[in-house]
């Protein structure tokens, strides 16, 4: 059984956000997609002014969250990660995405000890400082089960000083595009990527790049000619 489902991507991405063309994040780092950043391994500078489709940006996602993330939120989980149902995972995956903390969270570790108790809540609530709307969204999810997601997604624009703004457009509906990606629900399932073929796609995407770049290049000549 699969351990990442629609649901835990979905609510991830309401509390996320999608951004389809490199941003600075409040710290100055180049962001792009759902929150993917250089450290990822994806590069995201290509998409500097250049942005991407929709689906790329989800299908990059979510093969983050799930072969990068999710599994060491499972592991820090261990045997109880098994007995939790799926509101918390969700939460625990939306947590380690936003702060790549799970390893080195105290609430974690009493969550395993005590359960989901009030110290547990508040170990998490005073322990680690997220935007307070996220944080407060992932703790009514984990200790209240309260999911925030619609299937829609809002879909940010980047202003000349590459910072993200809510343009005047309807938030983007997304749960069918997410269920395309994972192969489940009505869509056909895509064909399994191994590390090889993820590689050369980031190789193919260089290559136009740079093509692209020579052509700009050959017609700003000619028409200096």
């Amino acid at each position: 059984m699969r351990a990442l489902t629609v649901k835990m991507v979905l609510e991830l991405i309401t509390h996320e956000g999608i951004v389809l063309e490199t941003y600075k994040d409040s710290v100055g780092v180049l962001t792009w997609g759902v929150g993917v950043t250089n450290a990822s391994g994806h590069n995201v500078d290509r998409y500097i002014r250049k942005p991407s489709t929709l689906y790329r940006a989800l299908e990059v996602s979510i093969w983050l969250m799930e072969n990068s993330y999710l599994p060491d939120v499972i592991e820090e989980f261990g045997e109880d990660w098994l007995r939790m149902p799926e509101n918390m995972k969700a939460a625990a995956l939306s947590f380690h995405w936003n702060t790549g903390g799970i390893k080195r969270a105290r609430w974690v570790e009493k969550f395993r000890a005590e359960g989901a108790t009030a110290e547990v809540r508040e170990a998490w609530d005073k322990g680690w400082r997220q935007p307070e709307g996220r944080q407060q969204a992932e703790l009514r999810l984990f200790f209240d089960g309260r999911w925030s997601h619609d299937g829609y997604a809002t879909v940010y624009e980047v202003n000349s000083k590459m910072q993200p703004y809510v343009a005047n457009k309807p938030r983007v509906f997304i749960e069918d595009l997410v269920k395309e990606i994972m192969g489940v629900g009505d869509a056909a399932p895509p064909p399994t990527k191994s590390n090889d073929d993820v590689i050369q796609n980031e190789i193919k995407a260089i290559v136009a790049d740079f093509e692209n770049h020579i052509r700009n290049l050959v017609r700003l000549a000619q028409h200096k000619e």
